[in-house]
């Protein structure tokens, strides 16, 4: 794996659990199509950090090593917040392209 990904979810999307075992979906995709709710604002945060240790082992590099983490926020279209997600990056291995469309 090029990078690991912890996403964390308020209690009222807790239900999700289950249906991300038998489901190959995104968290926030889940939630939506579970709970009928959209994404409606995405907050995004990209640093440069040391690479904590137990990333460092999923990822395949040494603790400490320079890695590349964003934290994503994303909102409901109420407002409401759906999920955060910080994932890190092996920056070797990191390209970024993004094409957003919004209905």
């Amino acid at each position: 794996p090029f990078s690991a990904n912890r996403v964390y979810v308020p209690a009222r999307y807790a239900g999700i659990e289950p249906v991300l075992k038998d489901v190959d979906t995104s968290v926030f995709r889940a939630i939506e199509d579970a709970f009928d709710v959209a994404v409606g604002r995405v907050s995004q945060t990209v640093n440069a950090i040391g690479c904590p240790t137990e990333e460092a082992g999923i990822i395949g590099l040494t603790a400490g090593a320079p890695v590349l983490q964003i934290e994503a926020v994303l909102y409901t279209r109420a407002g409401d917040l759906m999920e955060v997600s910080i994932a890190t990056f092996d920056p070797q291995r990191f390209q970024v392209r993004t094409d957003v469309q919004i209905d």
